[in-house]
């Protein structure tokens, strides 16, 4: 699909939102896009380049030269599945140090090929002062402990900016991993709210450093996503020491399908009941081998009105457009891998620019819209 920069010429009459999701969209398309966003009249905010598999590195370096211009007000770029290489990050990590730099939400999701190569040039725009990056994206990028201690590095930094970080379905962070991230979480540096280690093959043995952070006075974790991992209860018993001190702020657990049984209802309950300032409202638990007798003790805390709780534990398997909230992306559900993906590739006759109006005033859109991408 050839655009040129004349086809992005409704940017400068209000409209906000570009989508050309699976266009086979091309490096001489970026060039366009990049033109259009260094145009002074340019108003474009949110961009959808996802699933276009030809943009390349030379791409995204097009793209990252319209993010450092002046002109640029963009500040979510959405680029997953787009089998970018590593090499790509070192253009978007320039981006994001320019001093003009507007970008707070970035989505790199399942490009594979990014890896800890990518992640470590990618945390050198990440730790800059000029990085104002908001929200991370990193699903399915073939990460392992070494892109934990990049990612740690720039969370710890005196300029960190990062505030929600999804790693989901990255199998070989580890323990070690973890351990190099929940050393970031617990830094006085440290802004992280929310961490998704969905679907990460974690061991139990990984709760007690995110437990360590828990207890941390400093830390500032109010989400943190272990779901689709096979902690079990002695893994959740390690998280509760964590949840049961003063100093945990956590607003919102969740874990689902985690091989639980009744045994971890009791911890969870007693560790809540130990600490009655703990502010978690949201407690996920679908998917475990529960029964009615087992969240019993979760039961007595619901309707207890010294707590504020929800729990939601009953039902079996967790339904499949809830697992892996990948996105929207318009709700079509892969059958054989099980979670969210984006509309169907489209076939070139049908592929369309599609642009949105600002029509709701959306600058101040709340981050869980925006992180799930469901309202995107």
């Amino acid at each position: 699909m050839a655009l040129t920069a004349s086809n992005f010429m409704v940017m400068g009459s209000g409209e906000e939102s570009i989508r050309l999701q699976y266009c086979n969209l091309t490096d001489s398309s970026c060039s366009s896009l990049a033109a259009a966003l260094r145009s002074d009249s340019s108003s474009l905010r949110r961009l959808y380049l996802s699933g276009n598999e030809q943009l390349g590195d030379s791409g995204v370096k097009l793209l990252s030269t319209g993010l450092e211009h002046p002109n640029c007000r963009l500040d979510t770029l959405c680029l997953w599945e787009c089998h970018l290489p590593d090499s790509s990050c070192s253009s978007l990590a320039a981006a994001l140090r320019s001093d003009s730099s507007s970008l707070r939400h970035l989505d790199l999701d399942g490009n594979k090929q990014l890896g800890d190569s990518g992640v470590k040039l990618l945390s050198t725009g990440l730790e800059h002062p000029n990085c104002r990056l908001d929200t991370l994206w990193l699903q399915e990028c073939k990460l392992s402990d070494s892109s934990c201690s990049s990612l740690a590095a720039a969370l710890s930094s005196n300029s960190s900016s990062l505030r929600h970080l999804d790693l989901t379905m990255n199998y070989d962070l580890g323990d070690s991993g973890v351990k190099l991230l929940s050393t970031a979480l617990e830094h006085p540096n440290c802004r992280l709210e929310t961490l998704k280690l969905q679907g990460c093959d974690l061991p139990d043995s990984s709760c007690s450093s995110l437990a360590a952070a828990l207890r941390s006075n400093s830390s500032s974790l109010r989400h943190l996503d272990l779901s689709k991992n096979e902690l079990g209860d002695s893994g959740v018993k390690l998280l509760c020491t964590g949840l049961e001190h003063p100093n945990c702020g956590l607003e919102t657990l969740e874990l689902q399908e985690c091989n639980l049984t009744g045994r971890s209802c009791s911890s969870l309950a007693a560790a809540l009941r130990s600490n009655p300032s703990s502010p978690l409202t949201e407690l996920e638990l679908w998917g475990n081998a529960l029964n009615q007798s087992g969240v019993e003790p979760l039961s007595a805390l619901q309707i207890d009105p010294a707590y504020n709780l929800t729990t939601r534990a009953m039902g079996g398997r967790i339904p499949r457009q809830q697992r892996f909230q990948k996105a929207t992306r318009a709700n079509a559900i892969d059958d054989t891998e099980g979670f969210e993906k984006d509309v169907p590739k489209p076939t070139d006759s049908k592929c369309q620019l599609r642009s949105q109006a600002n029509s709701n005033n959306n600058s101040g859109i709340q981050f869980n819209s925006l992180f799930n991408r469901s309202n995107w």
